[in-house]
């Protein structure tokens, strides 16, 4: 095994600086500690193994999820990686992973639709959007309504859903009026994941767990003639205030893994 010290050493230099290649990270060891390219090297692949550390394309990441069960104690990194707001002027298309922080639904949505009609993505050599959920909330706000009409004059829309309750099957029929296929009950390899043209867009939002409960509890128990009081609900939650981070990755492997996964699944169901 690695000594901790070394693992610490490479976790702190990750915590304030990414992605890093495994060279530029042993020239930051070289800085603080006499420690050989070697060992650099295996303290970083304990820490893949570990699931501390992402690698993608030779450059390598701090997990995400890892930081965030550490956030007591590891704070500094946290605000290091999800601190920031941003618009859709600052998305570069040069750059293969960005991260995006929000504070409410409604804002995510008005970023990608931004970004969609400013051009930021490619849909030269595939118009098909695809979006994987775990369940379909059933409230459309008006903006996204809008832009569905607008959108699947030009493209071909899909969604998956792992869930197949009676608000999902109401709710595909409401996104089956704009023009949209929807499947319902797929076991999806993906959850919260869009794919448009070059990029796929992965968002991760945090709720409060009774809300979260209730909402959940809720979508699971509706009859037809509540629906009302669901949508209600779920349309409070689009402005509602949390935390939501929208990630943003160009990687042309992971892009076409992505697209192969998520249409062989659409298709086959």
């Amino acid at each position: 095994m690695v000594a901790k010290s070394t693992k610490s050493l490479v976790i702190n230099i990750l915590g304030r600086q990414f992605p890093l290649t495994l060279k530029q990270i042993f020239n930051e060891v070289k800085i603080d500690r006499n420690i050989s390219y070697q060992a650099v090297h295996k303290a970083i692949k304990e820490l893949v193994g570990e699931d501390i550390i992402e690698k993608i394309d030779k450059q390598y990441f701090l997990n995400k999820c890892w930081i965030e069960e550490q956030t007591n104690s590891f704070s500094d990194f946290y605000s290091n990686y999800f601190s920031m707001s941003y618009n859709s002027n600052q998305i570069d298309r040069s750059n293969k992973i960005q991260i995006f922080r929000f504070t409410s639904i409604k804002d995510t949505i008005n970023f990608i639709i931004e970004a969609y009609t400013k051009g930021c993505f490619d849909l030269t050599n595939n118009n098909s959007i695809y979006f994987s959920v775990r369940k379909l909330l059933p409230f459309i706000p008006q903006q996204l309504l809008s832009f569905l009409k607008e959108l699947s004059k030009k493209n071909k829309i899909n969604i998956i859903c792992k869930s197949n309750t009676i608000s999902d099957k109401w709710v595909a029929k409401l996104y089956r009026i704009l023009n949209v296929t929807v499947k319902v009950g797929v076991d999806i390899p993906h959850y919260n994941s869009m794919l448009i043209g070059d990029c796929v867009l992965q968002y991760f939002f945090f709720l409060d767990d009774s809300y979260r409960k209730r909402l959940y509890s809720y979508s699971e128990k509706i009859k037809k003639k509540s629906s009302m009081s669901l949508l209600r609900m779920t349309s409070d939650l689009i402005y509602k205030k949390t935390e939501i981070y929208l990630v943003l990755n160009r990687h042309p492997v992971l892009v076409e893994n992505f697209r192969e996964s998520v249409t062989r699944k659409f298709n086959h169901n």
